[in-house]
């Protein structure tokens, strides 16, 4: 794929829908490197390895839906294969942890990331951009607390369900004076 969508041939491409492809391997570099890009749409594939680094290079980003990238039919294996039983693996396997610059890429607007088996905890310190109104991290293993500039802003859509153990932290409290 990294020959099809590099920056000489694409370099007009704003934007960009592979969904539902059942495309294998990693998600490559050169997608996240066009100019013009605005917004990638790859749900529903079967997709391996990790969210690349790269992607935060992208000035232009506006939406990145990357939801369910191992999650296409004919990368599910079931588990009781004869049996009326909708329990399935994946074979493909994506995974690893959420860069934390993809929380302040400066016009990221929305962010979906929800259902890639991504672990691991955000950090209190995560700065995130004020234009990301719109972020999905829902059906992931992330764990720890949920950082005070997530809690503390006002969100058109949040959704953190589905996590290993994602904790509320609420204000601190004051003690009564005596």
């Amino acid at each position: 794929m990294n020959a099809v969508f590099n920056s000489t041939n694409q370099k007009y491409l704003t934007l960009l829908d592979i969904s539902d492809n059942q495309i294998t391997g990693q998600l490559p570099d050169q997608i996240f490197l066009l100019p013009k890009l605005d917004t990638i749409v790859a749900v529903s594939n079967c997709f391996s390895g990790t969210l690349p680094v790269v992607i935060c290079n992208s000035t232009t980003m506006v939406s990145l839906i990357l939801d369910g990238l191992q999650t296409a039919p004919a990368c599910q294996q079931r588990l009781l294969p004869h049996t009326p039983s909708h329990s399935y693996s994946t074979t493909s396997s994506f995974n690893g942890h959420i860069p934390f610059c993809l929380f302040n890429m400066p016009n990221l607007i929305s962010l979906h990331l929800s259902g890639n088996s991504l672990s691991g905890s955000l950090p209190e310190d995560l700065v995130v951009s004020d234009y990301l109104v719109d972020l999905t991290l829902s059906h992931n293993t992330l764990s720890g607390s949920i950082p005070r500039s997530i809690q503390q802003r006002t969100w058109k859509k949040l959704d953190l369900s589905y996590n290993l153990s994602l904790i509320h932290i609420s204000e601190p409290t004051r003690q009564a004076e005596i």
